[in-house]
C-alpha cells in the first residue's frame, strides 16, 4: 500500500510508481495533478566530514588527485 502523498496538491490517493531517479529512490506520479516527485530522496555525494578534509588538504597545497587517493574517493566526482 502506498503511503506517499503529492507534494503539490497533497492528495494521497491515486499515486502511481513512476520509476526511480539516478540515486535509486522511488519516484511517484500524482494522477490528479500529474506532478512527478520523490517523497524521500536519498542523499548523494560525500559526507560533510570528507568534504571538509578535502578542503583542508587542498589549502595545504595537495593536488586533487593526491587528495582523492588519501581520502579514497573518486577524483572526478563532485
Amino acid at each position: 500500500m502506498l503511503t506517499a502523498s503529492c507534494l503539490q496538491c497533497g492528495s494521497d490517493k491515486r499515486q502511481a510508481k513512476w520509476g526511480k531517479n539516478r540515486c535509486g529512490s522511488q519516484r511517484y506520479r500524482c494522477q490528479d495533478c500529474h506532478k512527478v516527485y520523490t517523497p524521500e530522496p536519498m542523499v548523494h555525494g560525500y559526507p560533510l566530514s570528507v568534504r571538509q578534509q578535502a578542503v583542508a588538504l587542498h589549502v595545504e597545497g595537495l593536488s586533487l588527485r593526491r587528495i582523492a587517493r588519501l581520502l579514497s574517493v573518486n577524483a572526478r566526482s563532485p
